[in-house]
């Protein structure tokens, strides 16, 4: 897991930088927490290109804001990872169909 919480004064580009190298040693886990618990709010870009790095093996994501959390997937589609990074919650895997 890579932890954005103590270095608030990295950019997004070098968070993105600083995920690749971790993932050159390990797979990575994003998590997305809401800026009360230590988190902080990111661009739907940063997602993206957090989405498209391999080594990156899920992302859980708690901003609880239904706008962020969006952004997140909307990302994660836009990497074109929503196979690999999708959640187990899925019309494909449950009987609960979700008005969209």
């Amino acid at each position: 897991m890579v932890l954005l919480s103590p270095h608030r004064e990295l950019t997004e580009d070098a968070l993105i930088e600083r995920a690749r190298a971790v993932g050159d040693v390990l797979p990575v886990i994003g998590f997305y927490l809401q800026p009360a618990v230590g988190g902080r709010v990111l661009s739907r870009d940063f997602w993206t290109r957090l989405a498209a790095i391999e080594s990156v093996a899920g992302i859980k994501v708690a901003p609880f804001d239904r706008y962020r959390t969006l952004d997140v997937l909307h990302g994660v589609c836009r990497a074109g990872r929503e196979a690999d990074l999708a959640s187990p919650c899925t019309p494909a895997t449950t009987t609960t169909s979700w008005p969209i």
